[in-house]
């Protein structure tokens, strides 16, 4: 129960700091980011969690929760530092602090989370689950863009640069979200053959 308190603490504080309170008003922008989107659902399932544990449930209250918010939150921590570091670099200020506690601290407590818990649950089953989230997202963001709406920070069409149909082209950005659902589904095997490995502790 402790690092799922540890969690719920660390998406909180980020997401207060990337709303811009601190800075005088109310944001909405980045809870259009997949990564804060993510962190709002993984704060959901912490709370369940952590009731369920209150009244004496054992393990977790959901495999396939636990999987997609592991899966998407490590997921998007190595993008974070293969791909979007000039995207990151222009961030300052509780924008930058939101965007560590979030992106980095979140994830490394989720993977801190899983070496001390439950193992030999993840399925394949859980696969889809994970999947279909980043994929109605990047669904979500390619109409608005293309219909003009701007689903990005700061007004921007896309929020991502591998979904800039407008610097890209159509067909990189589709090539772009293929190769995202390969490797997705390839390092959600990944996952459930390392989770495979480990004893199935209480």
């Amino acid at each position: 129960m402790f690092m799922a308190w540890m969690c719920v603490i660390d998406i909180v504080v980020g997401l207060v700091l990337a709303s811009g309170v601190f800075e005088g008003s109310f944001q909405w922008d980045p809870f259009k980011m997949f990564t804060v989107l993510n962190a709002l659902w993984a704060l959901l399932y912490y709370l369940l969690e952590i009731r369920y544990l209150q009244v004496g449930g054992r393990g977790v209250i959901s495999t396939a929760m636990r999987f997609t918010i592991f899966i998407n939150a490590t997921g998007m921590a190595l993008i974070g530092m293969i791909y979007l570091g000039p995207m990151h670099s222009s961030l300052v200020g509780p924008d930058f602090l939101a965007l560590v506690l979030i992106q980095y601290v979140l994830p490394g407590l989720m993977f801190l989370d899983y070496l001390i818990g439950l193992k030999n649950t993840f399925r394949k089953k859980h696969i889809l689950y994970a999947m279909i989230f980043p994929m109605a997202y990047n669904a979500a963001a390619l109409i608005m863009g293309a219909a003009g709406y701007g689903f990005g920070m700061a007004g921007a069409k896309y929020p991502y640069p591998f979904l800039n149909v407008e610097q890209l082209g159509w067909g990189i950005v589709s090539a772009n979200v293929g190769m995202l659902i390969v490797v997705m589904y390839l390092y959600c095997r990944l996952w459930i053959f390392i989770d495979r490995l480990g004893k199935h502790n209480d």
